[in-house]
């Protein structure tokens, strides 16, 4: 990599920015000295179909302050999904820039030779894979689709079936396993630059060192306990979060929301003619099975968390639920739409001053519409029907998550 020419992208939700998300910073940068970093955020609203405790602009912010270039904001159509859309649009977004030399993410293995084998099988969806899928996928037994895609992988790589359960259990791995493909897809030009988690693991209750997970600090920041958060996170995110928690303006979590979802069921009762706002509804056999289960569960549970917990089980995970749930709450159409496939435009949240250049270079090189102020949006995304409606259910997102001004608006962040 030209470490004079070099940019890194980061994608990321830092819901909050922590010590290990500065970490990855300074190792990507480590990696090539000179090199500017992108970051690629998920908006309000998380991939596990969550609510950010924080706004996106000040999460921007702090991304900012503690190393980062430029912030764009992942489309919400991406965001809230599972991991193969999520990928798909965030490496999207950076490959369209034009200037992303390599792209970092976090991986709980060191075998990165393996990572790559399984994600070009996945990406070519070779026979003996594809076969095995569909054959697990249609056993009758209810098998979800992460399982079926492990078995499908085991089949076609024989041999190292043993290391592979190990490696497809890894949430960072699941993750970086879709980066992977949808650079084989899409980027192959674009370096992959996986570093291993460090000290604790996605989603632990334990901490390490000055290392948390971004779970342990949101449980911790919501039950009042932000000494004990606080502890993990880098000065900038401490300042930033002491300041929302100061004025109120911490989001309370998908429960704020509760009243929505269940006006939005009770209205269509499932039958999209009589749906609420929304144009595409997704009618995978999947989605309706957990459409009906969450309609049934609000007949007895009046929070979407309760709901949660009735409908998930061995065939749907938590997430899962949660993600059918927030999309149908956010109007979002079916992940696999095909005219949404890849993201249409890329929103900037922030940039430093001192870092202008790297915001010209992607005005140059961009491959996609780049919008930096609102005012000019109808100038920028012109007669792209596709970018103006992606770009529309971003606002409506934006509008869902402001209800009530909870936790704050914002605008675009513009520091030195």
């Amino acid at each position: 990599m030209d470490k004079k020419t070099s940019n890194i992208g980061i994608i990321a939700e830092y819901n909050p920015f922590h010590n290990g998300h500065l970490w990855q910073m300074e190792k990507a940068k480590s990696i090539s000295p000179s090199a500017s970093i992108i970051v690629i955020m998920s908006g309000n609203f998380m991939q596990r179909g969550e609510p950010a405790m924080l706004n996106k602009f000040r999460r921007a912010e702090v991304a900012l302050r503690c190393g980062a270039s430029i912030v764009l904001e992942l489309p919400a159509h991406c965001a809230v999904s599972g991991a193969e859309c999520f990928a798909r649009g965030a490496v999207g977004v950076l490959a369209s820039l034009g200037i992303v030399d390599g792209i970092c993410f976090g991986v709980e293995t060191d075998d990165l030779n393996i990572l790559q084998t399984v994600a070009e099988i996945i990406a070519t969806e070779q026979p003996k894979y594809k076969s095995t899928l569909k054959s697990v996928l249609g056993n009758g037994k209810g098998v979800g689709f992460a399982v079926a895609r492990a078995e499908a992988v085991k089949a076609s790589l024989g041999d190292f079936s043993g290391k592979l359960d190990e490696l497809l259990r890894g949430p960072n791995n699941i993750l970086a396993l879709e980066y992977l493909s949808a650079l084989y897809k899409f980027a192959p030009y674009i370096k992959a630059l996986p570093l291993k988690r460090q000290c604790v693991s996605h989603d632990s209750e334990e901490v390490a060192q000055n290392f948390a997970s971004a779970s342990f600090i949101r449980k911790a920041v919501r039950g009042g306990d932000i000494v004990n958060a606080v502890k993990y996170m880098p000065a900038p995110s401490v300042q930033l979060l002491c300041e929302e928690v100061a004025a109120g303006r911490i989001h309370p979590g998908i429960d704020y929301y509760s009243t929505i979802i269940n006006y939005i069921l009770f209205v269509e009762k499932f039958n999209p003619q009589n749906g609420v706002g929304r144009k595409i509804f997704d009618m995978s056999s999947e989605n309706m099975d957990i459409q009906r289960a969450v309609y049934s569960s609000m007949r007895r549970n009046g929070q979407i968390s309760e709901i949660i917990e009735e409908v998930s089980g061995k065939r749907y995970t938590r997430a899962k639920v949660r993600r059918s749930i927030m999309r149908r709450i956010l109007n979002l159409p079916p992940e696999n739409y095909a005219p949404y496939y890849r993201p249409a435009y890329a929103r900037i949240l922030g940039f430093r001053r001192r870092d202008a250049e790297v915001l010209s270079g992607i005005k140059q090189n961009a491959g996609i519409p780049i919008i930096t102020n609102l005012k000019h949006m109808d100038e920028v995304l012109g007669n792209n029907m596709i970018a103006r409606e992606m770009f529309g259910l971003d606002m409506y997102a934006e509008d869902i998550y402001n209800i009530g001004q909870i936790a704050g608006s914002g605008s675009m962040v513009i520091i030195d």
